[in-house]
């Protein structure tokens, strides 16, 4: 869990531990999933960025990472409805 406490520091974002249990686990593992898309994104904009332009390989590098991203997004909120279902 450290390597995650230290990305999580890079971005200004904190991670803590819960339980792993079912669902819980489902949602934990979503969310990490979710940080290391951010992070890969985060971190293809800045080198993209780096130069002061983007060519067209790292405008496709930056689409690819966000949808990425956004993907894990989804995996959250799926994650998070099961969870509500099996609670109730």
């Amino acid at each position: 869990m450290d390597w995650l406490h230290t990305l999580n520091a890079q971005f200004g974002l904190a991670a803590s531990s819960m339980c792993s249990d079912g669902f819980a686990q489902d949602l934990q593992s979503s969310f990490i999933s979710k940080t290391a898309a951010f992070g890969e994104l985060a971190t293809t904009i800045s080198v993209s960025l780096s130069d002061g332009k983007i060519c067209p390989r790292e405008a496709e590098n930056i689409i690819s990472a966000a949808r990425k991203s956004q993907r894990s997004s989804q995996k959250i909120i799926a994650a998070t409805k099961r969870a509500l279902m099996e609670s109730s």
